[in-house]
Order: C-alpha cells, then structure tokens, then sequence
C-alpha cells in the first residue's frame, strides 16, 4: 500500500450522482481524458458496459448492490472499475470498489442505511449469495486504487493506493483538479470503521453490524 486519503470528485456531475463522493467515476473519466484507455468497463442496473464519454460515466453512478452478470468486454486499452471479484489483469488500469457483499434482492445505498443494525443483518443474511459469504477480499487488494465510502461523511471517498501506477494516475488527477484531497489518513483508520474490508469474509461483517 502507498497511499491512503480521504478525498471527493470536484466534477460537479460525478460527485452529485456518485453514491459516495464520484472518486471512482472521476478516475475513470481521467483515464479517458487523458487518453490513457480507449475506454472503461463499469456497471450500471442493466449490467456492464463500455465507458467512453463524461455522460457514459454519469450513467455509470452509484453503488449497485445486486447481483447482476459482469460481461469482462475489452475493447483495446480498456480500463476497469468493479466488486474486488471482478479485478481482471488483462485490463490496464483496475479500480476496485470496496464491497461487502451483493444482494439477490436489490435495494439502494439510502434504504440500505435505513435500516437499523439487527433489520440490516437479517437483509444481508437472507440476500448473499453463497459465494459472498466466505469472500476474504473486499477492497481489491489486485487493484491498482481501491474506492469506497468514508463511513463517515455520506459524500466523501475512502481511496488506497495499492501501487507506482495507482499513485502516478490517482496523483495526476489531484493535480489536475478533478479530486480533491481532504487528508491524508492512516490505514488503521480504514481498519476501525471497516473491519471486515480487511479479513474474515461476509459472516464476520454480519456479526459485526449487530455488535
């Protein structure tokens, strides 16, 4: 790991559809911009498809939940922005969205947290499909960055650094005005809130909600 910050898109767009602060969308309209991939694989409801435009990224918004097919297209420099299970080395630039799990039953991020702890734990228990349930890696850790939320601030990203190329691409960005950076942060910080980003797959994180 190199590198782990607090930070949110300045793309007005991004940050105000993004389900957190539009990091992820953000990195992949940079690679675009800077003509560093042809174009980008992302998720919206209907499944994936290929970024290539600012608007492709807008439409590509918001966490997705539910357990839709990950259609691994490429059409030549291709980057990469999806669940940790989906990280793929044949794709140039990997983004990883930090993920505890998808559901057979969809529901949006908002009525997600409305949910009180115990009505969260018998959602996610009754929703998991068989293999979420014993996956150890939820961030991505193959990535080059790996994006979630903060846990802290609905609008802010959590982002790590997992490599020289992460680092070059998500610092290139910053310079370039499109994330801004709040802080720096300590990987432990990550740790406190999100334990079970870290180790002992989806049934830890289930007893860990109704603590």
């Amino acid at each position: 790991m190199l590198g782990c910050y607090e930070c949110y898109s300045t793309i007005e767009s991004l940050y105000k559809n993004g389900s957190t602060g539009g990091v992820a969308s953000t990195l992949g309209y940079f690679l675009l911009n800077r003509d560093i991939v042809d174009n980008v694989l992302v998720m919206r409801r209907s499944g994936t498809f290929l970024a290539r435009t600012l608007n492709d990224c807008i439409k590509s918004c918001g966490s997705i939940y539910q357990n839709l097919p990950y259609d691994k297209m490429k059409d030549g420099k291709t980057g990469q922005i999806g669940k940790p299970c989906d990280m793929d080395d044949q794709y140039c630039f990997r983004i990883s969205l930090f993920c505890s799990g998808v559901l057979k039953e969809d529901i949006s991020k908002k009525q997600l947290r409305s949910l009180s702890s115990s009505e969260r734990y018998f959602f996610q228990l009754k929703n998991k499909p068989f293999k979420c349930m014993f996956c150890r890696d939820h961030m991505g850790v193959n990535a080059d960055v790996s994006v979630g939320d903060s846990q802290l601030h609905p609008k802010i990203n959590h982002i790590i650094i997992h490599n020289e190329k992460g680092a070059r691409i998500f610092n290139d960005a910053v310079d370039s005005g499109l994330i801004y950076i709040v802080r720096e942060i300590d990987i432990d910080r990550i740790k406190h809130k999100q334990p079970y980003l870290f180790s002992g797959g989806i049934l830890r994180w289930l007893l860990y909600q109704i603590r």
